[in-house]
């Protein structure tokens, strides 16, 4: 969750590599981890960083998750 905070964080300083930097840790490091709602959050903060792709990928995860109930 702190790697989201500072992500979100990033983008309200306009700084969109930097979040975009942050949410991808998080996605490759402790995706196995994550809960839905964070997945989203990390999809949220890609695409507002212009990166629709990994957006994408990002909430397909989290839809995932919620599949399996997390």
């Amino acid at each position: 969750a702190y790697f989201l905070d500072a992500a979100e964080c990033f983008l309200a300083l306009q700084q969109p590599e930097d979040a975009r930097r942050m949410a991808i840790y998080l996605l490759t490091e402790y995706a196995a981890s994550l809960d839905s709602t964070e997945a989203e959050r990390a999809g949220d903060v890609l695409f507002n960083a212009k990166d629709e792709d990994r957006a994408r990928k990002a909430y397909e995860l989290a839809l995932s998750k919620l599949r399996e109930g997390h």
